[in-house]
């Protein structure tokens, strides 16, 4: 048994929190070191601690992701469309291809992934109808204009890739450091916001970034913490988006998708706890049942809003614990 703390994640960030939860589903679902639990400790902010049923350290935690990395790039579930807000046929011509590789048995373990990114990106039977009939896509999609979503990730997860070199005068040795920094940066901090990537509205912090300065982020363009956007991206299998009536439900969103709810406990939960805590009515109500959820371990419930433009680009603000 080994313990992992990661003071660089904070669980009163929406994007610290979302990427804290991806490492966990990552390193749950293909055990790198064994079992895997998550607790959180508070050091002045609450941060996450993993416990690992095998010996582990940090920087083997950090090569995982860099190894799995070129694999990731590669997926169907990026690189099928360039947005999630695409037609529903195109929606149910993917589920097509997963359903085939699950009946031919060729790759289920890869089939299932892209199904439960399918599953979190949205439903082709609720339709966005304000520009054309596009899937109503997940709550966690925030971008719009030019800015396409899955591209957005795929070149997130290009930069992150060791086969993909930085430049041409970039040696393996010095692209593995850069990528070794990157996480480093991500997962112990501090947050420098070197990264010329888009947060995608995830990090609440990125709008004061651009409050606090005299140039527009049109001219002075992205900046976040890729690594920390790329493992908040893995973490949203835990949020499926699902109909209920005329509308697509997110889980840990509220009806009308304009806040998400998130839970903080002490003792070590493994994920299969974790995916029924994240979509039980306790959390899920409003406001939500903060007894019950006690007895069950949580000691904290953060709550973010999601404001958005009238063009449908949103970001999360500065979350507050409703208790």
């Amino acid at each position: 048994m080994s313990i992992i703390q990661l003071p660089g994640l904070s669980g009163s960030n929406t994007l610290g929190a979302m990427a804290a939860f991806g490492l966990f589903r990552s390193v749950a679902r293909e055990q790198p070191f064994g079992i895997a639990k998550l607790s959180w400790y508070f050091d002045a902010d609450w941060r996450p601690q993993f416990h690992f049923e095998q010996e582990s350290e940090f920087d083997g935690l950090v090569q995982f992701f860099i190894d799995r990395q070129p694999a990731r790039t590669k997926a169907l579930f990026i690189n099928w469309h360039d947005d999630i807000k695409t037609s529903p046929e195109a929606f149910r011509e993917l589920w097509q291809t997963v359903q085939r590789e699950f009946a031919t048995d060729s790759d289920s373990f890869s089939s299932e992934e892209v199904a439960a990114f399918l599953t979190a990106y949205g439903s082709e039977m609720i339709i966005d109808k304000k520009a054309k009939p596009d899937v109503k896509p997940t709550a966690f999609h925030m971008t719009a204009g030019q800015q396409r979503f899955l591209s957005s990730v795929g070149e997130i997860a290009n930069s992150l890739d060791p086969q993909q070199r930085a430049g041409k005068r970039q040696s393996e040795h010095e692209r593995l450091g850069e990528l070794r920094g990157a996480y480093t940066i991500a997962l112990q901090g501090p947050w420098t916001y070197a990264d010329s990537n888009h947060s995608l509205g995830w990090d609440p912090a990125t709008e004061g970034l651009y409050a606090l300065s005299d140039v527009s982020p049109s001219e002075s363009g992205p900046r976040s913490v890729r690594a920390a956007v790329w493992l908040a991206f893995e973490s949203l299998p835990l949020f499926p988006s699902v109909p209920v009536g005329n509308r697509l439900r997110t889980t840990s969103f509220d009806i009308k998708s304009t806040s998400f709810k998130w839970p903080i406990w002490t003792q070590p939960m493994t994920i299969e706890t974790l995916t029924v805590i994240l979509g039980s009515n306790e959390l899920q109500q409003e406001p939500p049942d903060t007894q019950v959820l006690r007895v069950r371990g949580i000691q904290a419930i953060m709550r973010s809003q999601c404001v958005r433009d009238a063009n449908g680009r949103g970001t999360f603000r500065n979350a507050i614990s409703l208790c």
